[in-house]
């Protein structure tokens, strides 16, 4: 039976919504359910595929939350998937970020550079100044962690230039937490001032 618009986005939304809900004995069904139902609402529709890659995104960082990363690499993975045209593209690399996020959480901080810097690149050409500072902020608290303190500070010193411009405290607080947390790293003392 086909399923008109309307019920297929209340189908996504439940799906999506569940995926909230904790139940690891339930997770592996669940999140098959979702990556069927995303398979089946990317009709060509570029709405649709925004919509069913928004689930998948909520869902993968649902996983990501619960440490459930190969779940979570399947849902953003497959989300990336369906994000193909250029009206997608802030949504794709905002779901980069969350990618470079499991990646770092991981350990592989070469995998999550790799997949932030043609990121940030993207995000440049399209002149997306928030963006560019959340994976400029991402890029710092990497190569802080990798001891590249030169490289670290160049890009949170940049990404802090973006977010003050910008007015935009959700970000600015996410770039000031990582400049104190490399600042507190690599001159203790002065973290404490």
């Amino acid at each position: 039976a086909q399923q008109t618009d309307q019920e297929r986005s209340k189908a996504g939304n439940q799906i999506g919504d569940a995926q909230e809900q904790p139940r690891p004995e339930r997770a592996p069904v669940r999140i098959d359910e979702l990556l069927d139902h995303g398979e089946r609402r990317t009709d060509g529709r570029a709405e649709e595929a925004a919509l069913a890659a928004a689930q998948l995104k909520k869902a993968g960082e649902r996983a990501l939350l619960l440490s459930a990363h190969d779940e979570a690499g399947t849902l953003f993975q497959r989300a990336r998937e369906i994000l193909t045209g250029p009206e997608h593209t802030v949504q794709r690399l905002e779901i980069e970020v969350q990618w470079a996020e499991l990646e770092a959480r991981r350990g592989t901080y070469t995998r999550a550079r790799e997949i932030l810097l043609p990121a940030l690149d993207e995000a440049r050409s399209i002149g997306h100044k928030l963006l560019q500072a959340t994976l400029l902020g991402h890029l710092g608290r990497i190569a802080g962690w990798q001891q590249d303190d030169t490289t670290a500070l160049r890009y949170l010193q940049e990404a802090l230039e973006i977010v003050r411009g910008a007015n935009d405290k959700p970000a600015l607080v996410f770039v000031l937490r990582q400049l104190g947390n490399f600042i507190h790293r690599s001159d203790p003392d002065a973290g404490r001032k």
